[in-house]
């Protein structure tokens, strides 16, 4: 290999060594173990939230300690270790170059400091809001604990003697080679880690006129078969936001500046009304849950149905009467009922035929995917990409797939041994879909008659073309 060497005059030996670099790695031989890496610093303890707490004002001057705890310190990395094992081997016949310290051993990085805790929240009720003046409220955010440091990286090993002179041996007599080592780097120094986030101020939550909070239900989970046959009622707290807490409470204290003021509760009567042709007790096991969502004065029931239920509705109201409308419904497993049923036809004429067990085909939209694959001697061929819909026919439920009309099926396809074919299909239902293996298989003899092997196929690459 092609050798660049620098001359370096050392001040404190005052001897002239020459340095190797070395392009070519096939000439270069390392001695020594590299070092270990050094371990990373854990991360410091999240800081704890400060305790929440409700308040009746009625007058009584207090103070409400609900800091949040700071985090704790990341720990430092530790060093990367030494490479070892350095002794230099002497005067051999090849140059040499030492051991990294763990590639130097590098530094473990520190660990990042803990984040600070909130601050706790209150929750004051109230009937005279100056009773609020006699009340101070400390919930600072707890500060953030500082990362750890990064540690060094090790020591590489060190050349004993930078060059030499290989005059070969009595039985390989050599030429004189001018020969070198070279010091292994040290290890990188470790990353510091970054300091903790500091905690958020507590938030107030004013209740006005009131003892405590009403009772709400949130959440009510049902049968789709009992909820068609019964509205259900959902309902939520109703709060607003204003800045200016600071105003509010007694001079010094801690808290956001935005606070919540209670506003009394949203409840709302959601029906499900079934217009879908299959009846409703065909979906016996799917659920839905019914529960509000947003917050005020944007507040609305929204509804969560469990995965296998399928749906196209629509969600109208008339003030606080809701109501979700189910016009057609299927299961999620009648969309992955596709089968592969056999072949018909030859040459031109030949097809893949699909059968939909679920009966509801005119249900969904339907495409497929066709990898082919063919080896014959040292020749590998392959097609894939989307089938056209006049490729497609479809007859109740069950699909034809005229792959005998494409052109490469005609040219490489139609006679010998046969063919691997993959299908994928893809079926939509509304805002609903899925796509799946529907069939994968090899194709033989087409010439005698259309058969199928067991034997797996080889998948093809999908390309963006289609058919």
């Amino acid at each position: 290999g092609l050798i660049r060497v620098m001359k370096i005059i050392s001040a404190r030996k005052n001897l002239t060594f020459l340095l190797l670099w070395i392009q070519s790695v096939s000439h270069l031989y390392g001695f020594g173990e590299p070092g270990n890496i050094g371990h990373h610093g854990a991360k410091g303890r999240h800081g704890d939230k400060g305790k929440n707490e409700v308040i009746h004002a009625k007058g009584q001057f207090a103070v409400y300690e609900l800091n949040g705890t700071d985090g704790q310190a990341g720990q430092d990395g530790t060093s990367g270790k030494d490479a070892w094992g350095c002794e230099q081997p002497k005067t051999t016949a090849v140059s040499l170059l030492g051991a990294h310290g763990g590639n130097g051993g590098d530094g473990g990085d520190g660990g990042d400091g803990g984040d600070g805790g909130d601050g706790g929240n209150v929750t004051v009720y109230y009937q005279d809001l100056s009773d609020l003046k006699k009340i101070q409220i400390k919930s600072a955010g707890g500060f953030g604990g500082s990362g750890g440091l990064g540690s060094y990286g090790g020591e590489g090993c060190r050349c004993e003697l930078f060059a030499w002179t290989d005059s070969g041996s009595k039985k390989k007599p050599g030429g004189h080679r001018q020969l070198y080592c070279s010091n292994g780097s040290g290890g990188h120094p470790g990353m510091n880690g970054q300091k903790g986030s500091q905690g958020a101020k507590g938030l107030a939550i004013l209740v006005p006129g009131l003892s405590e909070l009403p009772k709400v239900t949130e959440t009510v989970n049902t049968s789709i078969s009992t909820w068609s046959l019964n509205p259900v009622r959902v309902s939520d707290l109703r709060f607003s936001t204003h800045p200016g807490s600071g105003n509010l409470f007694a001079p010094q204290s801690i808290l956001s500046d935005s606070y919540r003021l209670f506003e009394g509760v949203s409840q709302f009567q959601v029906s499900l009304i079934w217009n879908a042709s299959v009846d409703v007790s065909k979906f016996s096991g799917s659920t839905a849950a019914i529960y509000v969502k947003g917050e005020y004065p944007e507040e609305v029931p929204a509804v969560r149905f469990s995965p296998d239920f399928w749906y196209k509705g629509q969600l109208s109201h008339s003030g606080d009467d809701y109501q979700y409308i189910i016009d057609e419904a299927v299961r999620s497993s009648d969309a992955r009922a596709l089968e592969f049923a056999g072949t018909k036809g030859r040459d031109e004429n030949f097809s893949l035929v699909i059968r939909d067990h679920s009966g509801l085909s005119d249900s969904f939209q339907t495409s497929f995917f066709i990898e082919f694959e063919k080896k014959y001697i040292e020749q590998n061929t392959k097609l894939s990409g989307h089938l056209s819909s006049n490729l497609i026919e479809q007859k109740n439920n069950q699909f034809k797939l005229k792959i005998g009309m494409l052109p490469l099926y005609q040219q490489y396809y139609k006679s010998g041994s046969g063919f691997s074919v993959v299908i994928k299909a893809r079926r939509v239902f509304g805002t609903f879909s899925t796509e799946y293996l529907v069939l994968r298989k090899h194709i033989r003899n087409l010439e005698k008659s259309s058969q199928i092997d067991s034997s797996p196929s080889v998948s093809a690459k999908p390309v963006q073309n289609s058919f």
